[in-house]
């Protein structure tokens, strides 16, 4: 089983789009609130970037919010996000 965390901070619209793509698949992961006026000094040492949203998958950092639901997507046994014709997706 993969061990995913994800760090956020609620205000952050690009949080928010991972934290959709999380719970629209199903996937159970930890929630770590990342303070933004008062960031802890191992985050940037950590996953190389002090912005939100990112997620660590078995302790490998991604970072940016749409290569994440990207991750997400790609994921076995995970409800797919998009549709896989092009047609549906656009519509």
């Amino acid at each position: 089983m993969r061990q995913i965390t994800f760090y956020t901070h609620g205000l952050c619209p690009y949080a928010q789009r991972v934290a959709l793509a999380l719970q629209w698949a199903q996937l159970k992961h930890d929630i770590v609130e990342i303070d933004l006026s008062n960031k802890p000094s191992w985050y940037a040492q950590r996953l190389g970037t002090s912005l939100v949203p990112a997620i660590e998958v078995d302790g490998t950092p991604f970072t940016e919010s749409l290569d994440i639901c990207r991750i997400v997507a790609d994921m076995p046994d995970v409800q797919p996000l998009l549709p896989s014709d092009a047609k549906q997706a656009a519509a």
